[in-house]
């Protein structure tokens, strides 16, 4: 943070809001040394930007247990990442009570194979794909797989919260199911779009 705002923030009495971005700022670059867990620590900041104010239970993340492992839950209504890292600094959910139980979402009982959402996302790139927060709601970028169609940025958002620059294992649960992706940093779910032809048209497809 430059000198100037900070500067700004303490002659407005802005001290709790200073506070959190400076520690924000801190666990930020303690991560620099491993700079994959940075950019996860990035996305989940990222997602977080695309949840509805409409929907606040969902706009903080939410320490969750599933098969005997503990997650922090990110969900948007169209994807579902959990992770085992730490979320840092951000603020958890205060009412864990309340938040929706997104592991029953979870499919794992189908075809798996190893998939390299990287080179996925680097094509898509190629092609003129770039994040916007509102990309998350439009078809002009799409990934294929198995006669599915998936959001670019929805694939983007939520793998890059689990992001090794692995390959990445992905569980095809049935056609107009989601689809399950894992690796050792936790569990991500993502929902294809509804049909095609109409849905499609004038698309820039991504074969996976």
């Amino acid at each position: 943070m430059q000198n100037l705002k900070m500067l700004e923030m303490l002659n407005k009495g802005q001290i709790e809001e200073l506070k959190i971005i400076l520690q924000d700022e801190i666990y930020a670059t303690s991560l620099k040394g491993n700079p994959n867990a940075k950019k996860r620590y990035a996305a989940m900041k990222r997602y977080l930007k695309t949840i509805s104010d409409s929907r606040p239970i969902l706009t903080k993340p939410c320490e969750i247990e599933f098969e005997g492992e503990k997650y922090n839950s990110f969900t948007n209504s169209y994807s579902l990442a959990l992770t085992k890292e730490s979320c840092g600094e951000l603020a958890m959910c205060d009412e864990p009570e309340r938040y929706p139980n997104v592991s029953r979402l979870i499919g794992r009982s189908r075809d798996v194979e190893k998939v390299d959402f990287n080179k996925v996302l680097a094509k898509a790139k190629s092609e003129g794909y770039k994040y916007t927060k509102t990309a998350i709601y439009s078809n002009d970028y799409l990934m294929k797989y198995n006669g599915l169609y998936f959001r670019m940025a929805l694939v983007d958002i939520t793998f890059s919260i689990l992001n090794d620059g692995n390959e990445i294992d992905v569980y095809f649960t049935g056609k107009n199911r989601p689809i399950t992706i894992e690796n050792d940093l936790g569990i991500g779910i993502i929902l294809p779009i509804r049909g095609d032809g109409e849905y499609i048209e004038g698309a820039t497809i991504i074969e996976a």
